[in-house]
């Protein structure tokens, strides 16, 4: 069920580019990379690898989701990803504002500091529909469930 629905999110992603809009457009690889480092750094800095690492695995079925504690880790490092997910839209939307500021002289280079604006928010959007928040249901579910 996963896969089907990031494969309707991708039919509606084609959908887009088909009435008009440029999916080129969403590309830009520093404010992913920004976002993706965030959530790296963020579990690196709540120690939280291995609540990461078995969450994974229990979602992917490559654990036996047995250990409570454990599962109840994850669920709280995977919702602090998404609470932080807020925090790191913000911090990149600031910084892209700086870069704007300082590049008014230049016009040509106003578009891409906006870009940056816009589309690190859509990123964070986009990985916590895609990524966190299917992981947290999972995951709540097998608490819940035993």
């Amino acid at each position: 069920m996963y896969f089907i629905g990031i494969l309707i999110f991708a039919i509606i992603i084609y959908i887009f580019n088909f009435i008009g809009a440029r999916i080129t457009a969403l590309n830009d690889l520093p404010s992913l990379l920004f976002v993706l480092f965030s959530y790296i750094g963020i579990i690196i800095i709540t120690n939280g690898f291995n609540d990461f690492r078995y969450g994974l695995k229990v979602i992917f079925g490559k654990e036996n989701p047995s250990n409570k504690k454990k599962l109840k880790g994850s669920i709280a490092l995977f919702s602090f990803l998404f609470k932080s997910s807020f925090l790191i839209s913000a911090l990149g939307m600031i910084l892209g504002a700086i870069s704007l500021l300082n590049k008014l002289s230049d016009p040509t280079s106003i578009w891409p500091s906006l870009a940056v604006i816009i589309l690190i928010p859509l990123y964070n959007i986009i990985l916590d529909l895609i990524f966190i928040f299917p992981i947290i249901y999972k995951l709540k579910k097998l608490v819940y469930e035993k």
